[in-house]
């Protein structure tokens, strides 16, 4: 094990860096789960497996985003790229310049995710493309639920695509890695994708419906096809 943690250095709390490593050399390649949570009555509609530990990808980037705005020195840019297109260089970026570092960062991360008292969420990076960035689809209902506090990762991450424009010559148009979903319901207030082979098709969603308020997450689906089919079925339940 003192192996793996050499090759690996863990920014943030070593025991909960042990404890991933164990979890996920025994993974599946996709630990299939999601949960309809009602935040407005605190209860769980319905789920699969959502107590299952899994690999989250770039659901990681919200909690980036929050710890990045924390910081107080953020760029929107940055955060556009980072919740519009995923950006990883973004995301690397952003950890790269806070102050300390990416160790400092992804520390401050996992001590966020500490805070809100989730003991099966750790991070190792600030991107997701780390196998060992994990959570289970019920905790990161509570990471959902944080972000929704910030306006600024609302805004921005339901937000189908943005045209940026560099002076009146020069532009580029960001387009939603959830776009179709984006597309189909207005009532999306704050969306996430991810994928790397390890984690599979995931997905986050804060949806609104009159003074209803419910999180979505989809964690392991092996094609966005599925993570989609999903998805509606939950919506669907909500409209």
């Amino acid at each position: 094990m003192s192996g793996v943690r050499a090759s690996l250095p863990a920014p943030g709390i070593s025991m909960k860096f042990l404890v991933a490593i164990l979890l996920l050399v025994s993974v599946n390649a996709f630990g299939r789960s999601h949960i309809l949570y009602d935040a407005s009555e605190h209860v769980v509609v319905t789920g699969f497996n959502y107590h299952d530990t899994s690999s989250i990808a770039s659901l990681t980037k919200l909690m980036t985003a929050m710890v990045y705005i924390d910081s107080g020195k953020y760029k929107q840019e940055l955060l556009e790229k980072l919740l519009i297109r995923s950006d990883n260089i973004a995301a690397e970026t952003i950890a790269k310049e806070y102050a300390g570092g990416s160790y400092a960062f992804v520390k401050a991360m996992n001590h966020k995710a500490d805070k809100l008292g989730l003991h099966e969420t750790f991070y190792h990076d600030a991107s997701g493309l780390s196998i060992f960035n994990r959570s289970t689809a019920r905790e990161y209902v509570d990471i959902v639920l944080e972000a929704e506090k910030y306006p600024l990762i609302k805004q921005i991450s339901a937000t189908a695509e943005k045209t940026i424009y560099k002076n009146r010559k020069s532009h580029y148009t960001l387009h939603n890695t959830n776009i179709r979903l984006l597309k189909e319901y207005d009532n999306i207030a704050l969306s996430k994708t991810g994928f790397t082979n390890k984690a599979g098709r995931c997905l986050a969603l804060f949806v609104e419906r009159g003074a209803g308020k419910y999180v979505i997450v989809i964690l392991g689906e092996p094609t966005p096809e599925k993570r989609q089919k999903i998805a509606k079925e939950l919506i669907t339940m909500i409209n």
